[in-house]
């Protein structure tokens, strides 16, 4: 008897230590404050838990920036289930952005994790940019947030049909976008909707989406997202045949990419450079391209690049947005 006392006894010490440390655990979560940006470390694949107070009827975004890392957000009501779930095809660089309208009120959950397939540390800022009393245009900014998320889920059909439905979709979205004024959405859907007419074999068309789409990052300053618009351009116009202007876009995106430091990406533009010298004819040339990205794919801070961060484009991570022979265009993963 008093050996089962003793037991007992021990058995409800543990449990009232485990519910008191998650309830402290609980407490340490940060509740994220209108407006405040904060600076979140990621390691491994642990999960970083903030909780969003709201209340019924709201409409709230929240923009969760990249800086190198690639991420994953998961947006939960009060009862865990998902409202929105975000990891848009653009690697480790620009936002990531959960928009909702609520419908009950109380604490919301926004967990930040890193992407699958990445590993390593990483960094990444989060703002709660609006939480205020939602109205019909939020609604159909939210939906149009939802047909991006379902287009990219069907582009992982590979199929005509379900590229036709994809390119409507993004088509809905991009026009609502430009609507509000969102120009990141808009141009991440044009680029998008390029790479999608690329796999159909539209090039003409797909030349012209992807045009609009750098020049629209140029304008907001989206290096990464430019430099991805214009290795395809570099890529469709090869297929086009028209490689001296091909040239001009890979060496544009070379640029970028070593502006932002994505050292994988600058590698395969190089590369990209480097097969229309050597279909000109001139070996030497080409060589020296060759030899400028080799060390570049092959250094520690590429491999730390490809097991970090996903980017838009990498070999592994979606494959050439082109056919073999017009070079290796970025395209979105998946």
């Amino acid at each position: 008897m008093i050996r089962e006392r003793i037991f007992l006894a021990a058995a409800l010490t543990a449990v009232l230590t485990a519910a008191g440390a998650a309830q402290s655990q609980q407490a340490a979560i940060d509740r994220l404050k209108l407006a405040e940006r904060l600076t979140r470390t990621l390691q491994g694949s642990a999960t970083d838990r903030m909780a969003v107070p709201l209340a019924a009827g709201q409409f709230v975004r929240i923009d969760v920036m990249q800086i190198g890392t690639d991420v994953r957000v998961i947006f939960r009501d009060p009862d865990n289930h998902i409202v929105a779930e975000v990891d848009s095809p653009t690697g480790g660089y620009g936002p990531e952005t959960v928009v909702a309208v609520v419908e009950t009120a109380g604490d919301y959950s926004l967990e930040v994790s890193l992407s699958p397939g990445t590993s390593g540390k990483g960094t990444y800022e989060v703002t709660l940019s609006e939480a205020r009393e939602a109205t019909e245009a939020d609604r159909e900014f939210v939906t149009a947030h939802r047909l991006v998320r379902q287009a990219l889920e069907l582009r992982k059909k590979r199929t005509a049909e379900a590229r036709r439905d994809v390119l409507e979709l993004l088509g809905r979205s991009r026009d609502t976008f430009a609507r509000f004024g969102d120009r990141y959405q808009q141009a991440l859907a044009l680029v998008t909707m390029g790479i999608t007419m690329a796999e159909s074999g539209e090039f003409r068309q797909a030349l012209e989406l992807s045009k609009q789409a750098a020049d629209l990052c140029h304008l907001i300053g989206s290096l990464n997202l430019e430099g991805s618009a214009r290795n395809n351009i570099g890529g469709m116009l090869d297929v086009l045949g028209d490689p001296r202007k091909a040239l001009d876009s890979y060496r544009q995106a070379v640029s970028l990419f070593h502006a932002i430091g994505d050292i994988t990406l600058e590698a395969v533009a190089l590369s990209n450079i480097g097969k229309i010298q050597s279909d000109f004819g001139d070996w030497q040339k080409a060589l020296e391209y060759y030899r400028q990205g080799l060390p570049l794919a092959r250094s520690p801070a590429a491999e730390q690049q490809r097991h970090g961060v996903r980017g838009a484009g990498r070999s592994g991570a979606g494959g050439s947005a082109v056919s073999a022979g017009a070079g290796h265009a970025p395209r979105p993963p998946g």
